[in-house]
């Protein structure tokens, strides 16, 4: 059975169709209500208050339950997000993928779908944090936002009758209005700003490259404003994206400085320990550049392990919590991806005792295990 009816079956057309909440007096509660109420209103008028401080109640409840903010996610090494996606109005049968990267790992990874009906395809996403994600369907990239634990998420794709394009896309689910974000932001500021757009600002003037970001920056953070009053972010959603656009800024602005003589107060002062980027890709590149900026310029000859030493030192001291145990965790797997074991081991064992949490110790023992075991 499909979650997506033809579209000629809706009451109206739209790039996005919320479901609308019922009234208390259509609930189920109402039975309830009449029966306690009913037959005490005959008497007095203080069923009338019972009655009025019922509803109240009821509807607190009910407010709550609406437009409470969920619980901000974190790290799950185990966990998938599913993504159901329903084509309409497409002839043939066409090539449905997905593309992501998780933090730890740092690598692009392709998610290949199944077919589970006529137009009807099924992803599964092992991301292990809160990560975009790109759905393609016949090379035509849709931005998704998912969530570790959670499966909930169903695209419907709309197509016009004799062409190749995508009219108008359904999202439902809980992250389906990170994804209707991402949507408009992409039709309003032409792709995703910096985050699709890395060659628009690449320069040889570093003046330009500053110029350039700085403006696709600024009115992405206005844009995410607009929409934060608009689409009832998720507040944790909101610190993400704000911190990845400014992060991911600072890190194309320092890369590019790098042995060059430019002046500090064009490049970006950034916060090194900060807990609401823990989910930013770009927070852990700037901070992998910024501590390498760190080093004496000497440093730059030193083989490449005693320069990861160094930065790791750096690290240490300067990051906590998640924010330090992710930055260790993402040089040791980087060690295991280039089968340097033995450099990825001895990270370990240095750090594992500076961890904040034992979650990442024992996810990463298991790693080298099987690391070992495959070589």
């Amino acid at each position: 059975m499909l979650l997506f009816p033809p579209r000629e079956n809706y009451f109206c057309e739209g790039t996005f169709i919320r479901v609308g909440a019922h009234s208390i007096s259509e609930g189920p509660l109402r039975p309830i209500i009449s029966l306690i109420v009913s037959p005490l209103m005959r008497h007095s008028v203080y069923p009338w208050l019972l009655l009025l401080f019922s509803m109240a109640f009821v509807y607190g409840l009910s407010y709550y339950a609406t437009h409470r903010q969920p619980l901000r996610p974190s790290y799950q090494f185990y966990d998938s997000a599913t993504v159901h996606v329903e084509i309409h109005g497409m002839e043939g049968e066409p090539l449905v993928y997905g593309q992501f990267n998780n933090i730890l790992e740092g690598k692009r990874q392709l998610v290949t779908a199944d077919s589970v009906g006529v137009h009807v395809h099924r992803l599964r996403f092992h991301v292990n944090s809160p990560r975009p994600a790109l759905l393609y369907i016949d090379d035509h990239p849709i931005q998704l936002m998912l969530v570790p634990q959670d499966s909930s998420l169903h695209v419907g794709a709309y197509y016009s009758k004799g062409s190749f394009e995508i009219d108008s896309l359904v999202f439902v689910g809980e992250p389906a209005v990170m994804c209707e974000y991402f949507l408009r932001k992409s039709e309003q500021l032409g792709g995703l700003g910096i985050r699709r757009n890395q060659r628009l600002v690449a320069s040889d003037d570093f003046m330009a490259l500053v110029n350039r970001m700085d403006s696709m920056a600024a009115k992405e953070l206005v844009f995410l404003v607009e929409q934060e009053i608009y689409a009832t972010l998720p507040q944790w959603f909101v610190t993400f994206e704000k911190n990845d656009i400014l992060y991911q800024r600072a890190y194309l602005k320092l890369s590019a400085a790098y042995n060059q003589t430019i002046p500090t107060d064009l490049l970006d002062r950034m916060t090194i320990n900060n807990p609401g980027a823990v989910f930013s890709y770009y927070y852990y590149l700037y901070l992998n550049a910024y501590f390498q900026s760190l080093q004496p310029k000497e440093a730059a000859q030193l083989p490449y392990a005693e320069q990861l030493r160094r930065n790791l030192a750096l690290a240490d001291s300067l990051l906590e919590g998640d924010v330090h145990d992710v930055f260790i965790s993402r040089a040791i797997f980087q060690q295991l991806a280039n089968n340097e074991v033995v450099l990825g081991e001895e990270i370990y064992q240095i750090y594992k005792d500076t961890f904040y949490s034992r979650k990442y110790i024992r996810y990463l023992a298991r790693q080298i295990l099987q690391k070992k075991q495959e070589l």
